[in-house]
């Protein structure tokens, strides 16, 4: 906090402190090149730098000027009275976060932190933060947040949902997602809902009140459960360790890697990540997808004689046995790949590996399934293509 008038300062600071969330004060200064000092000593240490415009030495202007260059991770927040709003609007232009004007009220001021700090979490959410460790004092320590974190997505195949981002903000209108939470009065102010890697992507962070997980007051997964409720498949995965902003994006890389993992069509699924348990039983799916492989020997060889009503039958059997095995769609991903080459590799080069893109095309069977009738669907559609190209080819002459 810079600010060359004594009173004006102090009154920042106990304004702030007696906010009692995730703010320290780390500095304080009264002209500008008090405020450089520090600034080139700890700089990577502050999230928010308030100043105001006419400090001396080096003015408000010039330092929020330095900022921008050689500190950009830093939110600039300016003080400025009416008669010097000019310089507010250039101050603007350096790329300052927002201004407040004297004198200082304090919803205003909360408000601007609230937004910063809101600004911050998604910087650390998209964004690796540098590893510096900020010295916390006892005092402070006691209101440095941890949030729960969960990751929601409602896609069948989210490793693959960029390229259908346009079937999901339907879907998420129907969770009503702002809702489970603002009908209880104890949690507002304590969640966020953050668009994730993709539109089929969800963030909440989510800090929990006192009493939370009573009646009056659930707690995170109480909330979400609601949601596996409804007409549609969500998978829902919560850290069961809280986490402070600093280490969200890290938390959110091993959570999405988690729930990557655990999607199953037709199921929703509230799931907790416990780190450092990641395996969860996968190295049991080698056997299973080694047990496919005699249907994929039968329906390759059905494919190859162009029987396409005993094909559909068998095709039929094989979905019924994958959805007896209740797999996760990372494994059927890895099975009907295999099922697609074998297929295209007993017709002898009559339909070239190069003519269908296995990878692309079992994402987008995966992606376009809601349920396991619609991947059967899919399936026949894709091998009524393959059976017509298979038909001309054999028809040209050599």
């Amino acid at each position: 906090v810079i600010e060359d008038e004594p009173p004006i300062l102090r009154e920042i600071i106990a304004i702030i402190n007696s906010f009692h969330e995730d703010y320290q004060i780390i500095g304080k200064a009264q002209n500008g090149q008090e405020a450089m000092d520090f600034l080139q000593s700890q700089g990577e240490r502050i999230d928010v730098m308030i100043t105001d415009i006419q400090v001396p030495v080096i003015n408000g202007l010039e330092l929020i000027e330095y900022t921008h260059s050689k500190l950009p991770h830093i939110l600039s927040i300016i003080l400025t009275g009416f008669s010097n709003f000019d310089y507010a609007q250039k101050a603007i232009r350096y790329g300052v976060f927002d201004y407040l004007l004297k004198p200082i009220d304090e919803d205003e001021l909360h408000k601007q932190l609230q937004k910063a700090y809101a600004q911050k979490c998604l910087d650390y959410i998209h964004n690796r933060p540098d590893e510096v460790e900020t010295p916390r004092t006892h005092a402070s320590a006691s209101h440095d947040s941890s949030y729960q974190i969960a990751l929601l997505s409602i896609s069948s195949f989210p490793m693959y949902a960029s390229s259908y981002n346009e079937l999901f903000p339907s879907l998420w209108k129907k969770t009503n997602l702002s809702e489970l939470f603002e009908k209880y009065t104890g949690l507002k102010d304590h969640y966020w809902i953050i668009d994730g890697l993709t539109l089929a992507e969800k963030i909440v962070l989510f800090l929990p009140p006192d009493g939370a997980g009573n009646t009056d007051t659930p707690g995170l997964s109480e909330v979400l459960h609601e949601l596996t409720q409804k007409d549609f498949t969500i998978t829902i995965a919560i850290d069961t360790h809280p986490h402070g902003i600093r280490n969200i994006h890290q938390a959110i890389l091993d959570l999405r890697s988690f729930l990557n993992r655990q999607v199953h069509l037709e199921h929703s699924r509230l799931l907790f990540y416990e780190k450092d348990s990641m395996d969860n039983g996968y190295e049991n799916y080698e056997k299973t997808i080694t047990d496919f492989h005699p249907y994929h020997m039968r329906l390759s060889s059905l494919f190859i004689k162009k029987n396409l009503s005993l094909f559909d039958a068998e095709l039929y059997s094989y979905i019924k046995a994958i959805k007896k095995q209740e797999l996760p769609t990372v494994i059927l991903y890895r099975i009907l790949q295999e099922f697609l080459h074998t297929c295209i590799a007993a017709t002898d080069d009559v339909i070239p590996p190069a003519a269908l893109d296995v990878q692309t095309t079992v994402g987008d069977i995966l992606m376009l399934s809601d349920s396991y009738k619609s991947l059967y669907e899919n399936l026949q559609s894709i091998f009524s293509s393959l059976l017509e190209f298979l038909l001309k080819e054999e028809k040209m002459p050599t």
